[in-house]
């Protein structure tokens, strides 16, 4: 070592360490959009959009919100409430879910011809003179753009009669495999709910509910989307929101529900479709934009349930086969759903709400840490955190000094969420949880104690008439 002769500085690592913010409602949303009118490559990709422009960049816009649940997701999420991110990914592929070719004459004015249809393909659109059958070239002879109701506008550079002929996405081709997706055997690559385990990694934001809107009531779906709550890129936790069958009673709900075994701690149930205006929305998607809404007024934390908080519609729906039937739940009702683990939308005393506090996982598990919805959100965000947070020292040397500041920092994370979100926590690294072999292998267990704030989910008043009063009246 060199003579040292002077004064000198070296740096000591601090002994705490900032915990992480971790993201707590961010929606990873698989369904279908318009892409017809930008990439048609973006198929099957997870697309991490902060606001409308750039999900209107990414997959295109329309009025046709059932056919596309996606365009459906952006409005709820960004217009309707105001809250981002969102995980999109878009499974309706022009390759599989196209039609036939259709041809069809289209009326010219003033050089101008507009194809009243959705969907359609530009490269597959042939336009041809209607007098000489000849084929006119694009760029040259035409040229194209859509409108803003997704139509196919076609300017002409000589006035013509025109034949047109293309093929159109077709929405309704889009099964629940391709929801479900997997893994693509000769590539490797990912699809449908499958890409979730690439939403960290292209972004490093956590997922914190997991969403299939239009098919999330098929049982097949819901145990693949359960399934995906768990173990996120190998580490992180979410929620699953789930519509329940559009077609059915609210008395026939707990039936359904049983018969598939939809009994899951990660799972939130949601019944009726949700109505604003002249538009039709999936329940599940305000559940999820409401619940981020709340986060954000809780300064990002979960603690807070959605339930009775305002959604953004005017009326509740079911499906018939004549098309859309009003129902109106009296409180009576949406509490016979909520006792079944389902969540609804209830218009009382504060207008039109989200109602019910319950996973699917109740009343067949009673578990408070499982069965609140609020609390838990409040465990999968703590371990998102905890995992996050502390990622940075795994492979040091496991010291006392490393111990130490992992339990001041945790420690002083949890005094922060007590009394506001906690009744009450602490951390410990137990001798008696930690056994000498694991200790070899060099896995360490801490214990915390971790207890989320309960919703105040009934009040009772007790009115007795006291006839001392009377005598009190008159004589004292």
């Amino acid at each position: 070592m060199a003579l040292e002769h002077g004064i000198y500085t070296r740096e000591i690592d601090t002994a705490g360490f900032s915990m992480v913010s971790v993201d707590t409602a961010i929606p990873f949303i698989v369904g279908t959009a318009p892409i017809n009118m930008k990439d048609t490559k973006n198929v099957n990709n997870v697309v991490f959009c902060n606001n409308l422009a750039e999900f209107t960049e990414a997959f295109g816009s329309s009025n046709n919100l059932m056919d596309y649940t996606l365009v459906q997701a952006a409005k709820v999420y960004f217009t309707l409430y105001g809250v981002g991110p969102v995980f999109m990914v878009n499974v309706l592929d022009p390759k599989k879910h196209a039609s036939a070719v259709i041809t069809e004459e289209v009326a010219v004015t003033d050089k101008k011809a507009v194809i009243e249809t959705e969907g359609i393909l530009q490269n597959t659109l042939k336009v041809t003179n209607k007098a000489s059958s000849a084929e006119l070239v694009k760029g040259t002879d035409y040229y194209v753009s859509y409108d803003e109701d997704g139509y196919v506008e076609i300017y002409l550079v000589n006035e013509a009669d025109i034949k047109v002929e293309y093929k159109k996405l077709d929405p309704s081709k889009v099964t629940k495999e391709d929801i479900i997706g997997g893994v693509d055997p000769v590539t490797y690559d990912r699809k449908g709910l499958e890409l979730i385990h690439e939403a960290f990694v292209k972004y490093r934001k956590t997922v914190g509910v997991v969403m299939a809107p239009g098919y999330s009531h098929l049982s097949d779906v819901i145990a693949v989307m359960e399934t995906k709550t768990k173990n996120i890129s190998g580490a992180f936790q979410a929620h699953a929101i789930i519509d329940c069958p559009a077609d059915k009673k609210y008395k026939e709900i707990p039936e359904w529900k049983n018969s598939l075994n939809i009994v899951d701690e990660d799972i939130i149930g949601t019944y009726g479709l949700v109505r604003l205006g002249d538009e039709y929305y999936y329940q599940s998607l305000h559940l999820g934009a409401l619940m981020a809404s709340v986060d954000n007024k809780a300064g990002g934390v979960p603690s807070e349930s959605p339930s009775n908080k305002n959604y953004k519609m005017d009326g509740l729906f079911i499906k018939t086969a004549d098309g859309f039937e009003k129902i109106n739940l009296d409180l009576t009702q949406a509490n016979y759903l909520n006792e079944n683990g389902i969540v609804t939308a209830l218009n009382f005393v504060n207008g039109w709400t989200s109602w019910g506090n319950y996973n699917t996982c109740y009343p067949s598990r009673t578990d408070i840490k499982d069965s609140y919805v609020p609390v838990k959100r409040m465990f999968k965000w703590a371990a998102n955190t905890l995992i996050l947070s502390t990622w940075q020292f795994i492979d040091r040397k496991f010291t006392n000094v490393l111990r130490d500041s992992i339990n001041m920092t945790v420690e002083d994370w949890l005094k922060t969420l007590t009394g506001n979100h906690l009744y009450d926590a602490k951390i410990e690294l137990r001798e008696e949880s930690n056994s000498l072999t694991d200790m070899q292998k060099g896995k360490f267990t801490w214990h915390i104690d971790f207890s989320p704030i309960l919703p105040f989910q009934a009040g009772v008043y007790e009115l007795e008439y006291n006839l001392n009063d009377i005598t009190n009246y008159y004589f004292k």
